[in-house]
Protein backbone atom coordinates (compact mmCIF):
# COMPACT_ATOMS: atom_id res chain seq x y z
CA UNK A 1 0.00 0.00 0.00
CA UNK A 2 1.51 3.27 -1.18
CA UNK A 3 1.74 6.07 1.81
CA UNK A 4 -1.13 8.50 -0.22
CA UNK A 5 -3.47 5.16 0.01
CA UNK A 6 -2.49 4.52 3.42
CA UNK A 7 -2.89 8.74 4.56
CA UNK A 8 -6.20 8.10 2.68
CA UNK A 9 -7.57 5.13 4.44
CA UNK A 10 -11.17 5.87 6.26
CA UNK A 11 -10.77 4.71 10.25
CA UNK A 12 -13.46 4.60 12.19
CA UNK A 13 -13.06 5.15 15.83
CA UNK A 14 -15.19 3.04 18.19
CA UNK A 15 -18.29 5.18 19.57
CA UNK A 16 -18.33 3.64 22.70
CA UNK A 17 -14.91 5.04 23.65
CA UNK A 18 -14.93 7.42 27.01
CA UNK A 19 -11.43 8.84 26.28
CA UNK A 20 -9.66 9.82 23.20
CA UNK A 21 -5.72 10.55 23.08
CA UNK A 22 -5.28 13.52 21.07
CA UNK A 23 -1.77 14.49 19.81
CA UNK A 24 -1.25 17.42 17.84
CA UNK A 25 1.88 18.92 15.36
CA UNK A 26 2.39 21.25 12.84
CA UNK A 27 4.37 21.24 10.16
CA UNK A 28 6.61 23.91 10.82
CA UNK A 29 6.61 25.86 7.14
CA UNK A 30 4.16 28.88 8.20
CA UNK A 31 5.25 31.28 5.92
CA UNK A 32 8.13 29.49 4.68
CA UNK A 33 6.63 28.65 1.21
CA UNK A 34 3.13 29.04 -0.70
CA UNK A 35 1.51 25.32 0.51
CA UNK A 36 1.16 27.25 4.20
CA UNK A 37 1.03 24.79 7.43
CA UNK A 38 -0.86 21.31 7.82
CA UNK A 39 -1.72 21.11 11.44
CA UNK A 40 -2.49 17.67 12.39
CA UNK A 41 -4.84 15.75 15.15
CA UNK A 42 -3.65 12.13 15.47
CA UNK A 43 -6.51 10.58 17.75
CA UNK A 44 -6.01 7.20 19.73
CA UNK A 45 -8.00 5.10 21.91
CA UNK A 46 -5.23 3.37 23.06
CA UNK A 47 -4.07 4.55 26.75
CA UNK A 48 -0.66 3.26 26.34
CA UNK A 49 -0.58 6.32 23.90
CA UNK A 50 -1.47 8.78 26.12
CA UNK A 51 2.21 7.44 28.53
CA UNK A 52 5.16 9.98 28.48
CA UNK A 53 7.99 7.88 27.06
CA UNK A 54 11.10 8.04 24.48
CA UNK A 55 9.92 6.85 21.89
CA UNK A 56 12.50 7.00 18.26
CA UNK A 57 11.48 9.78 16.05
CA UNK A 58 10.46 8.31 12.86
CA UNK A 59 9.06 11.08 10.58
CA UNK A 60 8.03 8.53 7.47
CA UNK A 61 6.66 6.25 10.06
CA UNK A 62 2.96 6.17 9.24
CA UNK A 63 2.14 2.37 9.61
CA UNK A 64 -0.16 2.97 12.54
CA UNK A 65 -3.11 3.84 10.01
CA UNK A 66 -3.17 0.32 9.58
CA UNK A 67 -4.57 -0.40 12.82
CA UNK A 68 -8.09 0.60 12.34
CA UNK A 69 -10.36 1.08 14.92
CA UNK A 70 -7.75 2.34 16.96
CA UNK A 71 -6.11 5.32 15.15
CA UNK A 72 -7.68 8.04 13.42
CA UNK A 73 -6.82 11.88 12.17
CA UNK A 74 -7.79 15.39 10.87
CA UNK A 75 -5.50 18.15 9.65
CA UNK A 76 -6.01 21.11 7.92
CA UNK A 77 -3.98 23.30 5.53
CA UNK A 78 -3.08 27.13 7.21
CA UNK A 79 -2.80 29.96 4.24
CA UNK A 80 -2.66 33.42 3.91
CA UNK A 81 -0.84 36.41 5.43
CA UNK A 82 -1.92 35.98 9.07
CA UNK A 83 -0.74 32.68 9.79
CA UNK A 84 2.52 34.20 7.93
CA UNK A 85 4.05 35.38 11.39
CA UNK A 86 1.55 33.55 13.89
CA UNK A 87 2.91 32.24 16.70
CA UNK A 88 2.81 28.01 17.10
CA UNK A 89 0.64 28.43 20.05
CA UNK A 90 -1.70 30.48 19.09
CA UNK A 91 -2.66 28.71 16.12
CA UNK A 92 -2.55 25.73 17.51
CA UNK A 93 -4.65 26.31 19.94
CA UNK A 94 -7.41 28.31 18.09
CA UNK A 95 -7.42 25.44 15.37
CA UNK A 96 -7.35 22.19 17.21
CA UNK A 97 -11.26 22.64 18.70
CA UNK A 98 -12.33 22.32 14.84
CA UNK A 99 -9.91 19.11 14.13
CA UNK A 100 -11.55 17.86 17.54
CA UNK A 101 -15.37 17.84 17.44
CA UNK A 102 -15.45 15.31 14.06
CA UNK A 103 -14.93 12.85 16.72
CA UNK A 104 -17.21 13.87 19.74
CA UNK A 105 -19.98 11.93 20.66
CA UNK A 106 -22.36 11.31 23.63
CA UNK A 107 -20.25 8.49 25.34
CA UNK A 108 -17.23 10.62 25.26
CA UNK A 109 -16.01 11.67 28.79
CA UNK A 110 -12.63 12.43 28.84
CA UNK A 111 -10.17 14.48 26.54
CA UNK A 112 -6.94 14.01 26.64
CA UNK A 113 -5.29 17.56 24.37
CA UNK A 114 -1.51 16.52 24.02
CA UNK A 115 0.32 19.68 21.88
CA UNK A 116 4.07 19.55 20.35
CA UNK A 117 4.77 22.64 21.52
CA UNK A 118 4.91 25.50 24.49
CA UNK A 119 1.48 26.05 25.24
CA UNK A 120 0.79 29.15 27.47
CA UNK A 121 -1.98 29.26 29.79
CA UNK A 122 -4.17 31.16 27.89
CA UNK A 123 -4.52 29.11 25.27
CA UNK A 124 -4.77 26.27 27.56
CA UNK A 125 -8.08 27.53 29.29
CA UNK A 126 -9.39 28.47 26.01
CA UNK A 127 -9.16 24.60 25.06
CA UNK A 128 -10.96 23.54 28.47
CA UNK A 129 -13.68 26.23 27.95
CA UNK A 130 -14.19 24.83 24.65
CA UNK A 131 -15.33 21.37 25.38
CA UNK A 132 -18.66 22.43 28.39
CA UNK A 133 -19.88 18.98 27.80
CA UNK A 134 -16.69 16.92 28.39
CA UNK A 135 -16.29 15.94 32.43
CA UNK A 136 -13.09 15.77 31.92
CA UNK A 137 -10.00 17.52 29.36
CA UNK A 138 -6.63 17.49 30.50
CA UNK A 139 -4.46 19.96 28.32
CA UNK A 140 -0.60 19.42 27.74
CA UNK A 141 2.22 20.56 26.20
CA UNK A 142 5.72 19.36 25.36
CA UNK A 143 9.07 19.68 23.43
CA UNK A 144 9.68 16.39 21.32
CA UNK A 145 13.40 17.62 21.15
CA UNK A 146 15.90 19.61 23.26
CA UNK A 147 19.23 21.07 22.48
CA UNK A 148 22.36 19.37 24.36
CA UNK A 149 25.42 21.26 24.57
CA UNK A 150 28.58 19.11 24.85
CA UNK A 151 31.45 21.42 24.30
CA UNK A 152 31.32 23.66 21.18
CA UNK A 153 28.77 21.15 19.51
CA UNK A 154 25.17 21.69 19.90
CA UNK A 155 22.82 17.81 19.55
CA UNK A 156 19.46 17.71 19.99
CA UNK A 157 18.03 14.74 22.32
CA UNK A 158 14.59 13.02 22.62
CA UNK A 159 12.53 14.58 25.25
CA UNK A 160 9.89 12.03 26.62
CA UNK A 161 6.16 12.27 25.61
CA UNK A 162 2.77 10.65 24.83
CA UNK A 163 3.16 8.98 21.85
CA UNK A 164 0.07 10.25 20.06
CA UNK A 165 2.34 13.58 19.49
CA UNK A 166 5.05 11.30 17.76
CA UNK A 167 2.81 9.94 15.67
CA UNK A 168 0.96 13.36 14.75
CA UNK A 169 4.72 14.68 13.89
CA UNK A 170 5.10 11.59 11.99
CA UNK A 171 1.94 12.60 9.80
CA UNK A 172 2.21 15.99 9.34
CA UNK A 173 5.78 15.07 7.80
CA UNK A 174 4.13 12.58 5.42
CA UNK A 175 1.08 15.22 4.48
CA UNK A 176 3.26 17.81 3.94
CA UNK A 177 5.27 15.69 1.38
CA UNK A 178 1.99 15.57 -0.26
CA UNK A 179 0.80 17.61 -3.35
CA UNK A 180 -1.27 20.63 -2.43
CA UNK A 181 -4.18 19.59 -4.84
CA UNK A 182 -4.69 15.91 -2.98
CA UNK A 183 -4.58 17.51 0.17
CA UNK A 184 -7.45 19.50 -0.43
CA UNK A 185 -9.53 17.12 -1.62
CA UNK A 186 -8.47 14.49 1.16
CA UNK A 187 -10.98 12.70 2.94
CA UNK A 188 -9.89 13.71 6.54
CA UNK A 189 -9.23 17.33 5.05
CA UNK A 190 -11.10 20.04 7.62
CA UNK A 191 -11.41 23.52 5.93
CA UNK A 192 -9.84 26.10 8.69
CA UNK A 193 -12.37 28.60 9.74
CA UNK A 194 -12.72 32.17 8.43
CA UNK A 195 -10.74 34.62 10.36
Amino acid sequence: MSQIELLEKRVVLPMEAKTLYFGFDESNHAGQNRKGEIVVAVVSTLHEDSLIRYYSHHKTNVDFLNLGGVYDYRFTLLMGEEYRHATSFKTLAEIAPFLVEPFLHDELKCLKLYFDGIMKKPQKNFLRARFPQIESIVVQDFVKKGKLSKASIKKKRDIACPRVVYLADSLAHALYLTPTGNLLSHPKFIPPPLK
